[in-house]
């Protein structure tokens, strides 16, 4: 499957044998790279048996996974722009209607709107 980042997550059946996802995850990122020819792709992981809580709690551990191996702070390439990250999906039950209504609000700013979840 060709893309910029894959995410891996443990689950608890991984955690309870004790599989060292980390070192499996560091051998597929290098010969992904080679495959690619180059760093454009990433691969990430994060440890979120049972999510170690709720929903809530597994995706911000996800989140906070993507902003810390991902990210990386540059000066903005395109003023006007602005990711929207923040509404779990599915656990509550508008919230696609508010996901897209915070994307007109946005837009009605005049900002770009860019969603890493494009669901709404």
């Amino acid at each position: 499957m060709d893309g910029r980042l894959y995410v891996v997550i443990t689950s608890c059946v991984t955690e309870i044998i004790g599989d060292n996802v980390q070192s499996v995850v560091s051998d597929v990122r290098s010969d992904l790279h080679a495959i690619n020819g180059s760093e454009d792709a990433s691969l990430i992981f994060t440890e979120t048996a049972g999510f170690r809580g709720n929903s809530y709690t597994g995706y911000d551990i996800v989140m906070s996974a993507i902003a810390k191996q991902f990210v990386v702070k540059t000066e903005a390439k395109k003023r006007g722009k602005v990711n929207v990250f923040g509404i779990v999906p599915f656990m509550d039950c508008f919230w696609k209607g508010n996901l897209a209504e915070v994307r007109k609000a946005l837009e009605l700013l005049g900002l770009e709107v860019n969603r890493p979840f494009p669901c709404a």
